[in-house]
Formats: structure tokens, sequence, C-alpha cells
């Protein structure tokens, strides 16, 4: 992790509960991002270590404007002259999936990361079960998400040829 991203995080009042799922959903990110690496993928490990860390930089923001935080994030980024970090951030939102906006492996490796990692490592059941617990307004769309983002996991865990190395991730 860079100087500049935790002074970002610093600068936007990230701290707490928010830098330790950001902190989480990055070393996810790296592990993976540098599996592919290893596999032959061209891969931008700088720019997934960035994004993973930034991913929710707008949460606080969107506490007072009542929009998306990955909107807030992006907007954030865009004013910081970090446009590439911004357009992960943006589609690290859980409809981004249903939209077919995950593009790049930079972008599928952020938001899967994000999706496993609550305040510690959880499977994805786990994690929108706390979601749904979280957002009832939003279940349906909750729910909708699920399926596409275990078959995201189960095309990465299948490229990597992993499946319980995610559980050595300290």
């Amino acid at each position: 992790m860079s100087k500049e991203d935790l002074t970002l995080l610093k600068k936007y009042g990230i701290k707490g509960e928010i830098l330790k799922h950001s902190l989480g959903v990055n070393k996810i990110a790296i592990f993976l991002a540098r599996k592919f690496k290893e596999k032959g993928f061209n891969i931008n490990i700088s720019l997934v270590n960035s994004a993973s860390l930034l991913h929710d930089i707008g949460r606080l923001k969107a506490d007072l404007t009542k929009k998306h935080h990955a909107e807030e994030g992006y907007n954030i980024l865009i004013k910081e002259n970090a446009p590439k970090i911004a357009e992960i951030v943006k589609k690290h939102a859980l409809d981004s999936i249903l939209r077919n906006e995950l593009k790049t492996l930079e972008e599928k490796i952020v938001y899967y990361a994000d999706k496993r990692f609550d305040s510690k490592l959880v499977s994805l059941d786990e994690r929108f079960k706390g979601l749904i617990q979280r957002h009832l307004k939003h279940k349906e769309e909750i729910l909708k998400a699920i399926g596409k983002i275990k078959k995201l996991e189960k095309e990465i865990f299948g490229i990597l040829k992993i499946s319980n190395e995610l559980k050595k991730i300290k």
C-alpha cells in the first residue's frame, strides 16, 4: 500500500471499521492479483492495490449526500486526479455485476475481494446474509447478484486453481 493511498484515506476520514474493511479487501485483492500475475496474466497490481484500498473512500461523504458510496468515491478520486482508480471504485457497487459492468481483471478482483471481507474474511453466503440484514430494502437486488458473484468466484478459483487459499491470508 502506498503512502499516498493512506494519506487519501485519512484526508477523507476513513478510519475504524471502514479502514479495517479496506485493509482486509486489499489483502485479498493483492493475493489474487499476484496469483494471476504468476499465471501469466497481464494485470496492473499497483492499480489493484490502490483501488482495493480506496474502494470505500466515499463512505462518509455518501452518508451526507445520500448518494451511493461508490459514486461518491468515484467523484472524490476524479477530483484527486486518479481516473483509473475511480473507474474501479465506481464498479465495486453490488449492482455492477447485474449490469455486466465488470470488464477488466482489476475490476473483477476488487469487486470480488470486497464481497469476501466484512470485518473479517467470510464466505459469500455469510457476506450476503449480513448484507440482506443491513439492507433489507435491497434484498431482491442482493439475491439476484449472489448467483453471478458465485459464478465470478468459480471463474477466479478455476483459473487460479485455488480453493481454500484465501483462508491463509493474514
